[in-house]
């Protein structure tokens, strides 16, 4: 390996780059899970970058961004990027024209390293790969010459070496002088990613922290059949259980859990040297449930049959331990409660199997060492004392409902939450128990209760929200603010009123869903859009609402007010002053839905930005 000066780099890149890229012609383009080690933590992948392209060029995202008013209102935004961007290539001889997008694969991978017998041994690592096709010498050039330039200034160092007709450029960061100031604050900790290593083999350009996993890229690229994370059986059901998908994200717990093995073994060493317990680490995880994860895998499609955008997440646990218990089993439908009334903006439902939370935390206490279990032990029993039979009553569906009110204001957006109930009496006697505790009033409301919580003034709410409510009626506790809990209240007693459940718009949205399962949601993108647009065009009216809530109408006060909003206005940003229509955002993007399934092995969720 040799130190290479600015101008043989140059020359080696004009020269022995497209060169070596020719003495291996026949190399086969690759994929990162091509190249991702064993180890691997994350791995994201687009296997076909050009694909994802253009679903998303067929999609309304691209209507949106191609908007004249859009582009009108971004332009300043974007000019000013584009701008640097421009100058920094300009000085380097190039522009934007000679940039490319990944043609074919693109991705990268962190993946540990030296899993061994001491954990300081151990390193996170990466790796990645990008397909830019004809485009490649073009980028190779200028990453080249953007490399030579930090030679110059004196940044890095910059070698080369030949690996089976391939140039890898080692990429080492130069040890900046330390004054004694500075090592007065050095932790001493260690450097990571002082060397990376980059090669370009045909179009694919290839980098990694580690010239070991760069070299067996290279072999994998030249058509050796080595083992990658492509032999990982975790690995595979876990894309797997996403379905066909243009783009992944996939994140493994094996190598993280070997790491935390490693580390609580050599505690334990430290700890008998001092005559003390070794902390059990793996013993709680394994109580709270946490070791029964085994990945979580995120795919991505665009411009689906039915939806703009698609996404689908996969976690996968093989068993329900700890807390995982408080994941009910069975299905519930996908249907809207009696009390959501026809004007709501977005519904969720999720489900919690209450009852179970404290033994599932009885059970992680009992991991603890025995001074720490007795503490905690002690909390616990108070706890339970307190929300023990409230918990034992309620569940599991719990509802979150949001509601947006015209005409618009600062207080236009209300929410609460509503738990279903499954013992009323059981729940009220509990309620009332705490009345005094938690400065509460009872009082009755369309044949039900609610206790207005009296916050003393000691938290500001925001303007108009009326304060906060527990409501208890109709077969659910209802928690949020009291105007919302009681216009609930008030649909769910009235036969005849307009209700979600009747209404077009939420039946075509849940249509696109299953009829029944763990989870659902669902939003109305037109009134966010709508109710966005006012907010960011009257930003000053609505944070004024929030001063005024928290000072109210002290003259005291004032001045400091008008100040406040004097520096809010000119400290506003440029795209909050001139917001467009942003109708052909719901012009081109339906309702947002999702759902989550229980599976065998853990739970599927989907979440879709539906078609108009």
């Amino acid at each position: 390996m040799k130190k290479t000066s600015f101008k043989t780099s140059i020359l080696c890149m004009a020269a022995g780059l497209p060169l070596s890229a020719a003495m291996v012609a026949q190399a086969a383009p690759v994929t990162i899970a091509d190249v991702a080690p064993r180890s691997s933590v994350v791995v994201l992948g687009v296997d076909d970058f050009q694909s994802l392209k253009g679903a998303f060029e067929e999609s309304g995202f691209m209507n949106i961004w191609n908007d004249a008013a859009i582009q009108e209102w971004l332009g300043d935004f974007v000019d000013e990027a584009v701008e640097g961007l421009n100058d920094e290539l300009a000085n380097l001889g190039f522009s934007t024209d000679d940039l490319s997008m990944p043609s074919g694969a693109f991705g990268w991978a962190v993946y540990v390293d030296n899993i061994g017998d001491n954990i300081e041994d151990a390193s996170y690592q990466i790796i990645g790969v990008s397909d830019f096709g004809d485009g490649a010498e073009k980028m190779s050039e200028i990453l080249m010459t953007t490399l030579e330039e930090g030679v110059e200034a004196g940044d890095i160092d910059l070698m080369d070496e030949e690996y089976r007709g391939v140039t890898i450029w080692t990429i080492t960061e130069v040890e900046e002088e330390m004054d004694e100031d500075m090592m007065m604050w050095d932790t001493g900790g260690p450097e990571l990613f002082k060397e990376t290593y980059m090669a370009r083999v045909d179009g694919q350009i290839m980098y990694s922290t580690q010239l070991v996993s760069l070299e067996r890229a290279i072999d994998r690229a030249q058509g050796d059949a080595l083992p990658s994370i492509l032999t990982d059986d975790e690995f595979n059901a876990a894309r797997a259980a996403i379905g066909p998908h243009q783009g992944y994200l996939v994140a493994l717990t094996g190598p993280w859990f070997s790491l935390t093995r490693l580390a609580e073994a050599q505690l334990a060493v430290q700890a008998a040297e001092f005559g003390e317990p070794a902390p059990p680490i793996m013993r709680m995880v394994g109580a709270a449930g946490i070791d029964q994860f085994r990945s979580v895998s995120i795919g991505l499609n665009a411009e689906t049959p039915n939806s703009v955008m698609e996404q689908t997440m996969s976690v996968r646990f093989p068993e329900r331990r700890g807390l995982l218990t408080l994941i009910p089993t069975e299905n519930k439908p996908f249907t809207a409660p009696a009390f959501v009334d026809a004007d709501v903006s977005s519904l969720t439902m999720m489900q919690i199997d209450f009852p179970k939370l404290f033994p599932a935390v009885r059970q992680i206490i009992s991991s603890l060492p025995p001074e720490m279990g007795q503490m905690a032990n002690m909390g616990m029993m108070q706890a339970q004392m307190m929300a023990g039979p409230l918990l034992e009553n309620l569940g599991p569906e719990v509802y979150q409902v949001q509601t947006i009110t015209k005409p618009y204001s600062a207080n236009s957006m209300s929410q609460f939450g509503a738990i279903k109930t499954r013992d009323e009496a059981a729940v009220s006697q509990v309620i009332t128990g705490l009345t005094q505790q938690f400065g509460m009033a009872s009082r009755d409301f369309e044949g039900s209760q609610i206790w207005d919580i009296d916050l003393g003034g000691m938290v500001p709410m925001p303007a108009g929200e009326g304060g906060l409510s527990i409501g208890l009626g109709k077969g659910f506790m209802f928690i949020g603010q009291t105007p919302a809990i009681e216009a609930a209240l008030r649909t769910a007693a009235n036969p005849d009123a307009a209700r979600l459940a009747n209404e077009q718009r939420f039946k075509d949205a849940v249509g696109e869903m299953s009829a029944q399962g763990l989870s659902y949601g669902w939003s109305d993108t037109r009134e966010l859009v709508e109710y966005l647009e006012w907010m960011g065009r009257n930003s000053e009216e609505i944070y004024r609402a929030q001063l005024e809530q928290v000072f109210g109408d002290d003259p005291e006060f004032q001045e400091f007010i008008e100040e406040d909003i004097r520096e809010y206005r000119e400290n506003m940003p440029e795209f909050l002053k001139n917001i467009p229509d942003l109708g052909v955002v719901y012009e081109n993007l339906g309702d947002l839905v999702s759902e989550a399934m229980n599976t065998e092995d853990g739970i599927i969720i989907k979440s879709r930005i539906l078609k108009p």
